[in-house]
């Protein structure tokens, strides 16, 4: 009886001791090898080493005056770089976020089995008192790439409104307090684009008045910032406006149009020289257009009165005389089945 005790008592033990095993080697599994790296480098990190500012200065020197790039890099002389690049930055979350997607990017592709080992060795040579912080950060950050690499498919399934909120919670979760000022370009060009949704459907202002609506969205949102920005991104807001108030441009005369245009640009940060062209170019689309409604019309009257080859011939003798050089593209767009001047007309685009 005791004997049959003791095997039952083994029997358990076993058992129990090859459930913890099952469990152990299951967790090992499921966590991913590099998030495994962070977790243990975090808790037992690299010893921190000091950089020869001096005679990385030096080597740096003698390179240039030689010619030789900065290819393949050696540990200090990329901690080094990196200083000189971002000291000066390092604590705004945005700088520390772009220095660090480029820097996990090369040390991955030159060093695919011990990047994370070499990019906690960097931060620490490169900014001695924030390394944890910035490591904390890279880790992060992969974990944000690799869950949006994951479910990108799905997300991209989702409606706009879901897929932001999905997006954010996981910012936040990762990030914390930083998500904002990380992603902060994206808040600012969101509220822009809610201010465009708003002048798009807009039907009793007329377009001077939307655009100071516009301008006055813009300032809000960029603030002082907002001349900078302008040089940057004149072009997108441009775009933008322009393509959010096609309503009121397609009730216009070519005059009114050309008028409004002219303004909008000018108040979005158009030069005099970019005005002119800008002008010259919509005279050029003007008259492509014109042509290809010309082409179009004709080409029904063709369609209507032949067939086969005689219509083809006719057809290429048309394109010819509204497109030249252009008219082979035309035709295979047509073969496609693609009729530009069909479409709807983006006035002050294309």
């Amino acid at each position: 009886m005791q004997s049959l005790l003791k095997n039952k008592i083994f029997l358990i033990v076993c058992a129990v001791g090859i459930l913890c095993i099952g469990i152990i080697y299951y967790y090992l599994a499921s966590v991913d090898p590099i998030e495994r790296k962070f977790k243990d480098l975090s808790e037992h990190p690299i010893p921190e080493h000091h950089l020869n500012e001096q005679e990385l200065e030096l080597t740096f020197k003698s390179r240039a005056e030689s010619g030789q790039n900065d290819s393949n890099l050696s540990i200090d002389e990329m901690a080094f770089l990196l200083r000189k690049r971002y000291g000066d930055q390092i604590d705004r979350p945005s700088v520390q976020i772009s220095m660090l997607e480029s820097l996990i990017q090369d040390l991955q592709k030159r060093f695919p089995d011990r990047w994370v080992e070499l990019l906690q060795e960097i931060l620490g040579a490169a900014f001695p008192g924030k390394e944890n912080e910035l490591f904390n950060l890279s880790e992060a950050l992969y974990k944000y790439q690799k869950y949006y690499k994951d479910n990108f498919n799905r997300l991209n399934s989702l409606s706009q409104e879901k897929r932001q909120e999905e997006l954010w919670k996981t910012r936040e979760r990762l990030f914390g307090e930083k998500a904002k000022e990380i992603w902060a370009a994206e808040i600012k060009l969101s509220s822009i684009s809610d201010a465009l949704k708003k002048i798009e459907t807009d039907k009793s202002s007329s377009i001077y008045v939307k655009l100071d609506h516009f301008k006055t969205a813009l300032k809000s949102t960029y603030g002082q910032d907002l001349p900078r920005t302008l040089e940057n991104k004149k072009q997108v807001f441009m775009e933008g406006f322009i393509r959010a108030s096609q309503s009121d441009l397609q009730s216009m005369t070519a005059s009114e149009r050309k008028s409004a245009l002219h303004e909008v640009r000018k108040n979005l940060g158009m030069d005099a020289n970019a005005l002119r062209r800008w002008e010259e170019l919509d005279s050029e689309r003007d008259k492509r257009w014109e042509a290809g409604r010309n082409y179009t019309k004709e080409t029904e009257s063709l369609q209507s009165k032949y067939k086969g080859q005689e219509l083809e011939k006719k057809l290429e003798s048309l394109r010819e005389k509204y497109f030249g050089q252009e008219a082979e593209t035309i035709q295979n767009e047509e073969a496609s089945g693609y009729y530009r001047f069909k479409e709807d007309r983006v006035l002050g685009i294309e």
